[in-house]
């Protein structure tokens, strides 16, 4: 039998950790790889790792017993060994079943923030850096990044895709077909957002009227784009009066509504 409860000990500190697993070998492998990568998922063991070195750590089994009832074991061992209690052990849990949606109190959050302060000013973490939005590569890194991807580098160097491979993709493309594929206006609403093309109406078109203040003369269309092929203003100019940032000039010569 494979499964069952087992104990890690630090002799360093005397804590102790207590687990339970399917196969137990198996998870104490998992435990040595872990701690000498120092990415333990357990904070506290992987510090006292670090401190006291790997000699200083003993695996041994509890009992061993089914899969149905590990759970039940585990959560004995640890109310009999208090394996949760910071003095005494490493379990960051009371219980051996943790719940998934877990969240600490107020009080724990407090105390974990303060406790990261004080570490950052003793210099015992890192500065938190601000993200680094917008960044780009330098052009030294780009080509760098370039060459490393290239000939032989990349994947893909001499391979070339087979006929089966090109004709199961294209199959895969071509076997659902587009949403809008001989649908109307009047079997999907969606398709009157689409009516971009030429000699269509937008939904959303808006009207706009230009006059010249000097001349009189006016111009109506449904659009900015269409207003600027019948006026004698680009449609640029056009949107700077509607935004209101036009000189004093075209302010005062045109006029503008919609």
């Amino acid at each position: 039998m494979e499964s069952g409860v087992y104990k890690i000990k630090c002799l360093g500190n005397n804590k102790i950790y207590i687990g339970s697993s399917y196969c137990i070998e198996k998870r104490f492998k998992t435990h040595i790889a872990k701690l000498k990568l120092n990415k333990h998922i357990n904070k506290f063991l992987q510090s006292s790792y670090n401190k006291y070195g790997n000699e200083s750590f003993i695996f041994s089994v509890i009992e061993y017993c089914d899969v149905d009832n590990l759970k039940d074991r585990e959560q004995f061992w640890m109310d009999e060994t208090k394996c949760f209690d910071r003095i005494i052990g490493f379990n960051a849990c009371s219980k051996s079943d943790r719940p998934k949606d877990y969240k600490h109190t107020k009080e724990s959050r407090k105390k974990m923030s303060d406790t990261k302060k004080e570490m950052h000013k003793l210099g015992l973490l890192p500065p938190n850096l601000p993200k680094r939005t917008g960044f780009k590569h330098s052009e030294h890194t780009i080509e760098k990044i370039r060459l490393s991807k290239i000939g032989d580098k990349n994947p893909m160097f001499g391979r070339k895709e087979s006929e089966e491979h090109k004709k199961e993709r294209m199959k895969k493309m071509h076997s659902l077909p587009r949403w809008n594929k001989g649908l109307t206006v009047i079997d999907d609403s969606r398709i009157e957002k689409l009516a971009y093309w030429k000699g269509k109406k937008t939904p959303n078109s808006m009207q706009h009227t230009l006059i010249d203040n000097l001349t009189k003369e006016k111009w109506v269309e449904l659009s900015l784009s269409d207003l600027s092929k019948v006026c004698p203003i680009s449609i640029t100019t056009l949107s700077r009066i509607k935004s209101g940032k036009a000189g004093n000039s075209i302010k005062k010569r045109y006029t503008l509504t919609w």
